[in-house]
């Protein structure tokens, strides 16, 4: 009895066999955990076997390691020429726009047929040297349709464009005739540098088959004028470009620049060339010497720079792996790009981002708690202006009326009628239309108004702040307050920690403590701020009536719409009123 072979498994290179899709058939379905031929190695990973060791034995029987690196829980896929890690790469050089012969050379450097190319991304993958056996295959498939094109009679010619129409190569049609050229050299040929460029004269060019057998035509006559070499000479000169002039050294400064731009590096980066290049960015803006820099931080001083700048340093600063490697530079220091000597410079600076976020916080904080307690007297005087409003209470009540007289009728009780209503219901008021015509209660609203209380169409004069107010959001101004509680604790740790470091008569603590005691006083403002901000939303509240877990600015929000609903119904009713009167007057004259 025969000794079963090993197990195959699919494989690119010609180290390992190809895999036998008779073998995979038996085990299709059957996920690779629980396959027979490979279960064993996914338990070895699991019982702790170094992943390198069980690489070793799928080698020695004859399976591509690469199985591995499948799903365990899917069944057995061969992978697709555009999967396979041996040829993934060459397919990503023509997704990033290289010229496909510069592939196909990298290819014929490799050791791999160009063939590779011409065959679907999407045909499952095949060893090395069965690549030209699968284009052959492939070419037979595909030029097979064109074939039975040409038994049906059609020319020859026409099957040769259809086939240029399809991106197929004519040639194809007849394998056994193409020239045996050697393809590395065809390649090397092809993309063999120019010395020089020349300019086109992008003429028409006559067929040499209207002119044969033509001796009239006059690009058969013999003239009697010879260019003579100087004009040669001076044609080479005028319309042909040397490269390699164009490739003549550079100065100096203009090869900085260049590496710069991506050239020829000429400077050490130990960091990503984004982070690195966006430090060197902002350190170009600050134009202040490293060293001063330094100083300045360590002094605290909030004026080295803008917030901006320290904001950007911050964001860009480098983690602890790159400031050790950074620090660890064996090299010169000169020869380190711009962000690299600037991080070399500040490498032994203690806590240098916390000192940052200090400097940021010593910069921000007169105005960041200016502007929030503005915001907060804003939104307590609209709360003033909305309670003591006279007519818009009126225009509240009148709306009041108006629902309930249109929800229960003219002969309701009073104790059957709405008491009130929220402020988030306004906004129905233009969605509710009438039976007849496309006339909206806040249109009948208008109407009532201009009739009846003509007085209370500029109730929006007395809440002037409203429109400004609506735009606050509540929750941030105490977000916003907490975020200035934290740069104070970070302020106050930062002092605790030079004191500690420099003993407590450093006057770079001393003057973080004179900070840290001003901001102080100026958060507890705030504190009682915002406390009598809580107890105007409760007034608020309790005035209209509110029973739901509103915020101020929800309501204002509201209250803001309907205002500026009613300001735009209002001023369309007066325009259509104008010219109903106008319109009488002129009838009138024209009768006269």
């Amino acid at each position: 009895m025969k000794k079963r072979a090993p197990p195959d498994a699919p494989s690119s290179s010609g180290d390992t066999p190809e895999a036998t899709p008779e073998a995979d058939a038996a085990s299709a379905g059957v996920p690779l955990r629980e396959d027979p031929k490979y279960s064993k190695y996914f338990l070895m990973l699991k019982r702790g076997l170094p992943r390198p060791a069980v690489q070793h034995k799928m080698i020695q029987e004859s399976v591509d390691p690469n199985i591995l690196d499948m799903d365990p829980n899917l069944p057995f896929k061969l992978p697709t020429l555009a999967e396979d890690p041996t040829y993934a790469m060459y397919y990503k050089m023509l997704k990033t726009g290289l010229p496909k012969e510069v592939v196909q050379h990298k290819l014929s450097a490799d050791g791999i047929s160009a063939r590779l190319l011409d065959l679907d991304p999407t045909h499952p993958s095949v060893p090395k040297n069965k690549i030209d056996d699968a284009f052959r295959a492939h070419q037979l498939k595909v030029i097979e349709k064109y074939k039975v094109m040409l038994k049906r009679g059609m020319p020859e010619g026409a099957v040769q464009h259809k086939m240029k129409m399809d991106g197929v190569d004519p040639n194809w049609l007849y394998p056994e005739k193409a020239p045996a050229v050697a393809q590395g050299a065809n390649l090397a040929r092809r993309l063999t540098k120019p010395d020089s460029i020349r300019k086109k004269l992008h003429w028409f060019v006559l067929s040499k088959d209207n002119l044969t057998g033509n001796n009239a035509t006059l690009w058969k006559q013999t003239s009697q004028v010879k260019l003579s070499s100087a004009s040669v000479e001076a044609l080479e000169k005028t319309f042909v470009k040397s490269l390699k002039e164009a490739e003549a050294p550079k100065p100096k400064n203009f090869q900085r620049q260049e590496s710069f731009r991506g050239g020829a590096p000429s400077k050490i980066s130990l960091l990503d060339m984004k982070k690195s290049q966006n430090i060197a960015i902002t350190l170009a803006r600050v134009k202040i010497p490293f060293e001063r820099i330094k100083t300045e931080i360590l002094d605290m001083n909030p004026t080295i720079m803008s917030s901006m700048h320290l904001k950007a340093l911050i964001d860009l600063w480098p983690d602890h792996t790159e400031m050790d490697t950074i620090r660890k530079f064996p090299g010169d220091v000169n020869m380190l790009g711009t962000a690299e000597r600037f991080c070399h410079e500040m490498r032994d600076t203690p806590r240098f981002t916390d000192k940052m976020h200090c400097l940021v916080y010593k910069q921000e904080f007169p105005t960041r708690s200016h502007e929030l307690h503005e915001t907060i007297l804003l939104v307590q005087r609209c709360v003033h202006q909305i309670c003591e409003s006279t007519e818009l209470r009126d225009i509240l009540l009148l709306v009041l009326r108006i629902g309930n007289l249109l929800n229960f009728g003219k002969e309701a009780a009073e104790t059957q009628v709405a008491p009130g209503f929220s402020l988030s219901s306004l906004v129905k008021l233009s969605q509710t239309k009438a039976f007849i015509g496309q006339t909206t209660l806040l249109q009948f609203l208008v109407e009532t108004v201009d009739r009846d209380a003509p007085e209370l169409a500029k109730f929006e004069d007395e809440i002037g702040l409203l429109e400004r107010a609506s735009r606050v959001l509540i929750p941030q101004l105490h977000q916003e307050k907490k975020a200035l509680e934290t740069g104070h604790a970070l302020l106050v740790a930062e002092a605790e920690k030079i004191e500690d470091e420099e003993g407590e008569d450093n006057l770079t603590a001393a003057a973080i403590r004179n900070f840290a005691d001003k901001s102080a006083m100026e958060l507890k403002d705030l504190t009682h701020q915002l406390s009598t901000l809580a107890d105007r939303k409760k007034q608020f509240l309790d005035y209209f009536g509110e029973q739901g877990d509103y915020e101020l600015d929800e309501l204002f929000s509201a209250l803001w719409a309907f205002t500026e609903e009613f300001r735009v119904v209002h001023r369309k009713f007066l325009l259509k009123k104008a010219r109903s009167k106008t319109k009488p007057a002129a009838a009138a004259a024209e009768c006269a």
